[in-house]
């Protein structure tokens, strides 16, 4: 994937880059070593050809459900900790949103 992340966080962070033009962005992205390809995507704000350059999933999402000490989920689903429970009912609820989708812990 490259720096782009790393560049992009540093753009972010730079109070005065929300005043750049465009050929200024692409100045900085070029002198930070972004290739033209990518450039182009960021400063077109074109998602899918960013995505497939940087090879990142399309649909990411992060949640974080914070069960009180009690909640069993309303079952029995054999999960021995609240840790299984939060993730098990999480991935449930991203099924149901969004089938095919899939769920890592980490």
């Amino acid at each position: 994937m490259s720096n782009v992340i790393q560049v992009l966080e540093r753009l972010g962070r730079d109070p005065t880059a929300h005043f750049y033009t465009t050929r200024q962005i692409d100045a900085r992205l070029a002198h930070e070593g972004i290739e033209p390809a990518v450039r182009q995507a960021l400063i077109e704000g074109d998602q899918h050809t960013l995505e497939a350059l940087l090879g990142a999933k399309r649909h990411v999402c992060c949640l974080v459900r914070s069960p009180s000490e009690d909640d069993d989920f309303g079952f029995d689903d054999g999960l021995e900790s609240t840790d299984e429970r939060v993730f098990a009912s999480t991935h449930a609820m991203i099924a149901r949103a969004r089938p095919g989708s899939e769920l890592r812990a980490l």
